[in-house]
């Protein structure tokens, strides 16, 4: 509700001021039917991982999450008929390589826990968890296409309105539905609950925690999206990749409210490893070959 309440006053805003003409916003509605689409999709695949991510351990999740990287490549190859050639898919599998080698200090330190007796419960969250992230790669396509088809170049608060406006209504269509499955509150009780954790009746941080976090938020997501209308899904989810090495160097830091992480190498090791991935994945870009001359 906040997101689409602060992307829609920012719209307001951006239109009155002329940064958002009447045909960006015709296009943009021209396209409501990709855009329930988008947020049923955001909805179900964000139910699905909070359901499945419980029942993972917590080594599991950021290597299960990489599953994204190659949805995101599928679904752009076969909606908008992307081509990415060798080197590009050697740059998308250091990716994948470097964010895996983050995770070793988790395995190392036991987090992976005792789990044989439970292995057939992982296997079958994990897949619930990875192909959750099919969905997620699917709407980032989707609107990488809204953007593409656009007449002229799309105010990004044009399409981040109107996807949070129809996350909203499927979120809260499907609140009972995802209650069910990752709470034993009733959706009564569960808005009461949260209403009381917000208002700072339970906490003397709240809600400025949570002002913070939708701010910074929303800030990355506004850049992500910039990133998707003028690269692609899939560049700005190589770019997102690199907050992975770079949120376990800052966790090792003394941050307030959080006990610091103990720092590895690998965490470094990792980020190496993803930036020549990005490097690569962006070769002839960065690099294009020289022209020839008559």
């Amino acid at each position: 509700l906040s997101y689409a309440l602060f992307y829609s006053a920012v719209l307001t805003y951006r239109y009155s001021k002329g940064y958002v003409t009447d045909s960006m916003l015709n296009h943009v509605r021209s396209k409501l039917h990709l855009f329930a689409f988008i947020g049923f999709c955001e909805t179900v695949a964000f139910s699905a991982q909070i359901y499945s991510a419980v029942h993972i351990p917590g080594a599991l999740i950021p290597v299960l999450a990489q599953s994204l990287l190659p949805f995101s490549m599928l679904s752009s190859r076969y909606l908008l008929k992307t081509q990415y050639n060798f080197t590009q898919k050697i740059g998308a599998s250091l990716v994948i390589l470097g964010v895996l080698v983050c995770t070793i200090p988790q395995f190392s330190s036991g987090q992976f826990g005792t789990v044989a007796d439970s292995l057939p419960n992982i296997v079958k969250f994990s897949s619930i968890f990875s192909m959750s992230y099919a969905l997620t790669a699917f709407h980032m396509t989707l609107k990488e296409y809204i953007f593409r088809k656009a007449p002229e170049k799309l105010d990004v608060f044009a399409v981040n309105s109107h996807g949070s406006v129809a996350q909203l209504a499927f979120s809260s269509l499907l609140l009972p539905f995802t209650l069910s499955m990752t709470s034993r509150f009733r959706s009564k009780e569960f808005l009461s609950q949260g209403f009381a954790v917000i208002s700072g009746t339970t906490s003397t941080y709240m809600p400025w925690l949570l002002l913070g976090y939708i701010c910074v938020n929303g800030i990355f997501n506004m850049c992500s999206l910039k990133l998707l209308r003028d690269a692609s899904a899939v560049h700005a989810l190589l770019a997102s990749l690199l907050a992975v090495p770079l949120t376990a160097l800052a966790f090792s830091l003394p941050i307030p409210l959080l006990t610091p992480s103990p720092f590895s190498i690998f965490f470094m090791l990792g980020l190496f490893v993803i930036c020549s991935g990005v490097l690569l994945f962006n070769r002839e870009k960065l690099f294009p070959p020289p022209t020839a001359t008559a």
